[in-house]
């Protein structure tokens, strides 16, 4: 009887650590992937988001000629990407206010 618990406690350990050792192997391949997903997204994406700007100007005069619009928005691409598309808002607040009053013109 005893070296029928001692096996079975055996076998027991035995699949304990093999269960174990799924589960550290699960755990390393699903990070692996993890990572690589996230070096693909910066090295073909977030990399060369970073490197667009918008140049906004309210000035009179200095690049825009629409005296009713005085507003310029340019944008600058500094990255090796063609910009194939760009979207944006625009938001006019008084100082101190939440009110959009491009909303009510």
């Amino acid at each position: 009887m005893p070296d029928t618990v001692e096996t079975f406690t055996r076998i027991s350990w035995l699949i304990f650590k093999l269960s174990l050792y799924a589960l550290l192997v699960l755990v390393g391949l699903t990070t692996a992937v993890v990572a690589i997903v996230y070096a693909y997204r910066y090295y073909s994406f977030d990399r060369h988001v970073a490197k667009v700007e918008f140049m906004i100007s309210a000035k009179r005069g200095t690049r825009c000629t629409d005296e009713k619009h005085p507003i310029f928005v340019g944008v600058v691409n500094r990255s090796g990407r063609t910009i194939e598309k760009v979207d944006f808002t625009l938001k006019a607040s008084r100082p101190d206010r939440s009110s959009n009053v491009l909303r009510y013109h």
